[in-house]
């Protein structure tokens, strides 16, 4: 569980709002391949917060993958893989469900094309795992078959992530992002250290259990948080670097790290600061570091 994310949920929202607006809140590393989230209407920036008008509304999102360019050459930059899961807050202030979709783009996508790629798996990443419950369908095939991982209904909080949380499992019902060979240009052909992976939606279903309708409301956080088990691979400066973790090996030459999430709140119109204040806290904000975010492997796997 991410108890960060749901302490987070009880902090007033706009302070929640300035503090990612100001880079507290986002992962940060010397060398490292970072998994941001990214609003599809702003793709250069990093992370981001919405304000919520009700159960219906749809986020776009999209998934980016950056590696730290430590010599100001993006040409020597590549990715080839990584796994994760995508998950909102257990409650926060609006419960919705997860899909996510592969970019169209006039080069073609190039991380579907590795062997087992996938979009993964929905799945409610706050419940319990049951072999004899009924699973959810695979974004790689809606109509396809049941996911074979299963959650028991009712044992989280009711909405559908994407992923999952036992670690020895494969793609799918992990997402995968997986290229057929290194890439270091953009879709346009020219040098780059980050990538569009995928799209990502948030389809709100209904209030969660942060939401007052009288007062301040919680907020519902959405967050990549990569996997190492098996490995993520990509060059920085040129050099091969791995993010690793195995049953009685560990191996991190390379940092893999879940970067800017994505805020959803309800505006308190009546508690809102003014704006000289909000101006005020960023700069205050802006002088912290920014807090590094590492999902932390256990020693061992138990199947």
């Amino acid at each position: 569980m991410r108890s960060l994310a749901r302490t987070r949920a009880a902090w007033p929202r706009w302070w929640l709002v300035m503090a990612l607006a100001a880079g507290l809140l986002v992962s940060s590393a010397s060398g490292a391949l970072t998994i941001h989230l990214r609003l599809a209407e702003t793709p250069t920036v990093n992370g981001g917060s919405v304000a919520l008008t009700g159960p219906g509304q749809v986020v776009a999102m999209q998934i980016w993958a950056v590696v730290t360019d430590g010599n100001g050459d993006p040409s020597d930059d590549g990715l080839w893989k990584f796994y994760s899961s995508f998950r909102s807050s257990d409650g926060g202030v609006m419960l919705g469900d997860l899909t996510a979709t592969w970019p169209t783009t006039c080069g073609g996508n190039p991380w579907s094309g590795g062997r087992s790629a996938s979009l993964g798996y929905q799945n409610d990443l706050e419940g319990e795992i049951d072999m004899s419950a009924p699973g959810h369908r695979g974004l790689d095939n809606p109509n396809g078959r049941d996911s074979e991982y299963h959650f028991i209904p009712g044992s989280g909080d009711g909405d559908l992530d994407i992923g999952h949380t036992d670690l020895s499992l494969p793609a799918p019902p992990w997402f995968l992002a997986k290229s057929a060979w290194v890439v270091y240009d953009d879709e346009m052909g020219n040098p780059t250290n980050e990538w569009h992976i995928a799209n990502l939606y948030f389809v709100a279903t209904g209030w969660g259990p942060d939401y007052n309708p009288t007062g301040e409301s919680g907020v519902t956080e959405i967050w990549a948080e990569p996997r190492q088990f098996g490995c993520a691979l990509w060059m920085e400066d040129g050099v091969p670097e791995i993010s690793k973790f195995s049953p009685g090996e560990e191996h991190f030459k390379g940092d893999l790290l879940g970067g800017a999430s994505i805020l959803l709140y309800v505006p308190p119109m009546a508690l809102a600061p003014e704006p000289a204040t909000l101006a005020l806290l960023a700069v205050g904000l802006g002088t912290l570091a920014a807090r590094r975010r590492r999902v932390t492997m256990p020693r061992a796997v138990t199947p």
